[in-house]
């Protein structure tokens, strides 16, 4: 039903994580209309140190507690992995919308789970992928979208960390760790983001704008099942929801045949801002690491130019985009082992550089600017679904579409690898923290 409107969105966060802080606490300072209200963890004195730390008004003993905790909201999930489902469903049962981190589920089935547990529920579930909250994607998408670097072909990315401590819960087959989870999960994401696999309107999870191949995958593992680097190589292949441009006949439930007329999709519906992709296939790339040294870029290439981007994941700290457009067929390149800038060229087709303000700012980091766009969405008022469209229209994607296929291409990645799927061992979750007695998930 209809739940009154109000002016502030009240938080609980689940477990005392590490990443809380940097999602949450922090970012929460600019974001008036948003409050923590409380935060329960398994270990109660961890939840009381936290919440002193960071003036959280209560702490609850258990998870359950804080879920039915009438003044929330919003439940953040920072909790690993494996009891993301669990928990996530256990919340939007108890009526709460949520905010769960990245990768939503263990595997592509987990979030059908969950989603239809949200819609159930008529929540709103957003996987936080911070990045593309920042203005430095949006200014990315603007550059496509110009045609400077014409209709994109492919498509790479790269993104490691450092992970040196062996018992880090990221390298725990148990609890959902390896590289593609923890790391390659924002690779995957930038890759479909800017291979235009990224509704912004309502388009439903199996109405596919590709199907997204992977050709090869190879993985370092650091123990058995858990890769520690993985290295893949895909293919985004349109499918006819894609090329917006064909004619079909197509029969919809009790209407028989009828022609798509111009305009609409092959199932009726308008086109609204859904991206028009070009018919042939883009190819696209990805390395990820938890055993490097901190690496992340993003190469965006077109038939006219590409767009090379420096830490599209923590643009606040530093960002550099570099967008190059190709001289024209005939044009030499410079001799051998000569730079581009050794050898005159008129300077459209030298390398132009942007940088957006924001730079060394830690007040408006990528998550400062997802906690905003979320607390927004909720105040737009998610409850029916006929303002979904409202509410959605402040994020970068529609949530159950990109988290179903992010997943599904970490699936893909995992099975390429010759690696089992991270599906959680049955009772892992249950045993690993002090509230999932009765396991509603």
């Amino acid at each position: 039903g209809m739940e009154e409107v109000r002016d502030v969105v009240r938080i609980g966060i689940l477990g005392a994580s590490w990443i809380a802080p940097h999602a949450i606490c922090r970012p929460i300072a600019n974001v008036p209309q948003a409050r923590i209200v409380c935060v329960a963890a398994r270990d109660v004195k961890r939840a009381q140190v936290f919440a002193k730390k960071w003036a959280i008004p209560a702490v609850h003993a258990t998870y359950e507690d804080l879920l039915n905790d009438p003044e929330v909201d919003l439940v953040y999930n920072p909790l690993p992995n494996s009891l993301h489902k669990q928990w996530t469903i256990a919340a939007l049962k108890a009526g709460k919308h949520v905010l769960c981190e990245k990768p939503l589920g263990c595997t592509e089935e987990e979030v059908h789970e969950m989603f239809s547990a949200a819609k159930e529920a008529n929540k709103l579930l957003v996987e936080a992928f911070h990045w593309k909250f920042h203005p430095l994607a949006a200014r990315i998408r603007e550059i496509i979208n110009s045609g400077e670097i014409g209709t994109v072909r492919d498509v790479q990315a790269k993104f490691s960390i450092s992970v040196f401590s062996g018992s880090d819960i990221r390298y725990n087959a148990s609890l959902g760790g390896g590289s593609v989870m923890d790391a390659g999960c924002y690779a995957i994401n930038f890759l479909r983001w800017a291979a235009g696999d990224n509704p912004t309107t309502d388009l439903k999870p199996d109405r596919d704008l590709y199907d997204a191949q992977v050709e090869r995958a190879a993985a370092i593992e650091a123990y058995p099942n858990v890769d520690k680097t993985m290295k893949a190589s895909i293919k985004f292949v349109p499918t006819i929801n894609a090329t917006n441009t064909t004619t079909s006949t197509t029969t919809t439930s009790g209407e028989g045949e009828r022609e798509k007329e111009e305009g609409e999709n092959d199932i009726g519906e308008p086109l609204q801002d859904q991206p028009v992709i070009p018919p042939s296939p883009i190819s696209a790339s990805f390395e990820c690491s938890l055993f490097d040294i901190y690496s992340n870029w993003g190469h965006i290439k077109g038939d006219l130019g590409e767009i090379s981007v420096t830490n599209w994941i923590a643009p606040f700290i530093y960002h550099k985009i570099k967008i190059l457009r190709y001289p024209p067929e005939g044009k030499t390149d410079p001799p051998r082992g000569m730079k581009w800038w050794m050898f005159p060229q008129p300077p459209k087709y030298k390398p132009r550089v942007e940088q957006l303000n924001g730079m060394f700012d830690l007040q408006w980091q990528t998550y400062t600017y997802q906690l905003q766009a979320v607390t927004q969405a909720l105040l737009a008022g998610v409850t029916s679904n006929s303002e979904y469209a409202r509410v959605i229209a402040h994020l970068p994607a529609e949530p159950y579409y990109d988290a179903v296929h992010n997943a599904r291409l970490i699936d893909r990645v995992y099975d390429a690898a010759g690696l089992p799927r991270r599906a959680p061992a049955a009772g892992a979750g249950a045993a690993s923290n002090n509230a999932a007695a009765d396991d509603n998930a």
